[in-house]
C-alpha cells in the first residue's frame, strides 16, 4: 500500500479550481442568498478538531473514525502539527480489499493486519484546502468541482507563516447549511440549541 505521490500537495482554493466551471457548477451559488454569506470558521464552531499522525497504525485510524462517527480524519506531524495529508474511510476500505488481506477474515484479523501498516501508507497526499476565512459558497464550489468529499481547513493569515489545520468540513456540513438557509429556525429553537449545547459541554466536563 503506498501513495502515488512522493510529497504532499496542498491545493490551495484559488490555485486549483477550473477557471471554466460549468454554468450546472456556478448555479450552486443560488443557494445561498448573497446577504447571508458566512465563513467556513462559522461551521467549526462545533467541531472538535481530530487529527491523527502519519506514524499511527491503520486500526487506530479506524476506530477513531468508528468512535466518533467521522469518515476523514488530516494527517498531521507530531511535533509541527503540519499538513501532511488525508485518510478517509473508503481509503481504510481500499485497504482492507487489497490482496494483503484475505476476504475471509474475521474483523479481529482485520484489525490485527491494520495494526500492521501505517496511515502514511495509504494515506491521500494531495489534499484540497480552504482557509477559515473563505466563504462557504467558495469552499462548496471548491468540493463541487473537485468532487471531493472532505475540504481541510487552515488557519487564516498569518503573515507568512506555515497555516495549521484548525478544522475540516464535508458534504454533510454543507447540506446542513443549506437546511439552515431554506429552513431557518425560530429565535426559540435557537436558544433551545444554545441551552443544548452548553449542557453538553457540562456534562462532557464533568465526566
Amino acid at each position: 500500500m503506498s501513495s502515488t505521490s512522493s510529497e504532499t500537495e496542498h491545493v490551495p482554493i484559488h490555485e486549483r479550481m477550473d477557471q471554466s466551471v460549468t454554468m450546472k457548477d456556478q448555479n450552486l451559488g443560488k443557494v445561498f442568498s448573497s446577504k447571508d454569506y458566512k465563513l467556513v470558521k462559522d461551521l467549526l464552531v462545533h467541531q472538535t478538531l481530530l487529527t491523527i499522525e502519519p506514524n499511527r497504525t491503520l486500526d487506530r485510524a479506524l476506530q477513531m473514525m468508528t468512535f466518533q462517527n467521522i469518515h476523514h480524519l488530516p494527517v498531521v506531524t507530531k511535533h509541527t502539527r503540519e499538513l501532511v495529508g488525508l485518510i478517509s474511510e473508503r481509503d481504510l476500505r481500499l485497504a482492507s480489499a487489497s490482496p494483503l488481506f484475505d476476504q475471509g477474515m474475521k474483523s479481529d484479523e482485520v484489525m490485527k493486519k491494520l495494526s500492521e501498516h501505517k496511515v502514511s501508507e495509504c494515506m491521500s497526499k494531495s489534499v484540497y484546502t480552504v482557509t477559515e476565512d473563505e466563504s462557504i459558497l467558495t469552499a462548496a464550489k471548491l468540493m463541487r468541482v473537485s468532487k471531493r468529499g472532505a475540504l481541510v481547513v487552515l488557519s487564516g493569515n498569518s503573515g507568512g507563516a506555515s497555516k495549521k489545520v484548525v478544522g475540516i468540513i464535508t458534504r454533510v456540513d454543507l447540506l446542513d447549511q443549506l437546511i439552515r438557509e431554506l429552513e431557518p429556525i425560530s429565535k426559540e429553537e435557537q436558544e433551545e440549541e444554545i441551552y443544548e449545547e452548553d449542557m453538553k459541554e457540562k456534562v462532557a466536563e464533568f465526566l
